[in-house]
């Protein structure tokens, strides 16, 4: 009885790192790190990816395809938003701002059945050495079937102080393309 004790005991403590391993493998996190690292162009304070999940799921009459939009000239943006559409699913668009989370260390969203985290529409921060990381998410219903991400990496190295109040970056969504009443 002491054995299976034991065996269950370490067995508790081995599974939560066994889940760290796995998320430290997920190849989207180091393409995340050198988008949030890389130096900015000459006179670039920020760097932005938005992406798009346009049209419905498997809706055969109309289509439904991704998008990815990046910061013109900006070589990090582009290997980022190249890389994304042929990555990323476009039946659950959920997972990717759940994979960016977690690509931080500690991170961990449920894996339960149970448990489910769903994020509709929220901003939230990821800070690194000299970076101030903002990913937006909206998701909620639109006049045209429009859900999407946008990432960006602000300079806040010691010679420079940026954000989304210094500078000014793209709408993830206009007024062309608003929120439907429920």
């Amino acid at each position: 009885m002491r054995g299976v004790a034991a065996c269950m005991f370490v067995a508790v403590l081995i599974l939560p790192q066994a889940a760290t391993a796995d998320d430290d493998i997920d190849p989207l996190c180091a393409r995340l790190h050198a988008f949030y690292e890389a130096p900015f162009e000459k006179g670039a304070h920020f760097r932005s990816v938005e992406f798009h999940w346009l049209g419905l799921w498997m809706d055969f009459d109309k289509g439904w395809r991704k998008v990815c939009h990046f910061t013109q000239g900006d070589a990090a943006a582009t290997a980022l938003c190249s890389w994304l559409p042929e990555n990323v699913s476009f039946e659950f668009p959920e997972y990717l701002p759940h994979r960016i989370v977690e690509c931080e260390p500690g991170v961990h969203w449920p894996q339960s059945g149970d448990v489910t985290v769903d994020i509709t529409y929220g901003k939230t921060t990821i800070f690194t050495s000299d970076r101030y990381v903002r990913l937006e998410i909206d998701f909620r219903d639109r006049k045209n079937a429009d859900v999407g991400i946008q990432l960006t990496a602000f300079d806040i190295s010691a010679d420079s102080h940026h954000d989304e109040f210094t500078d000014k970056i793209p709408q993830l969504f206009g007024p062309d393309n608003p929120v439907t009443e429920p």
